[in-house]
């Protein structure tokens, strides 16, 4: 829980078990940002 509460890097199997314990799925723990802003042109 430390290194999601400092926005590091944690392992799928860390996740799993976080999730094991709430009784969740990762979806519902997890959101994926982006480190690249995409440009559009129009």
């Amino acid at each position: 829980m430390t290194k999601l509460n400092r926005d590091e890097k944690v392992s799928l199997n860390v996740l799993i078990k976080i999730c094991e314990i709430l009784n969740t799925d990762v979806g519902n723990i997890v959101e994926y940002v982006s480190e690249y802003k995409e440009t559009f042109n129009e």
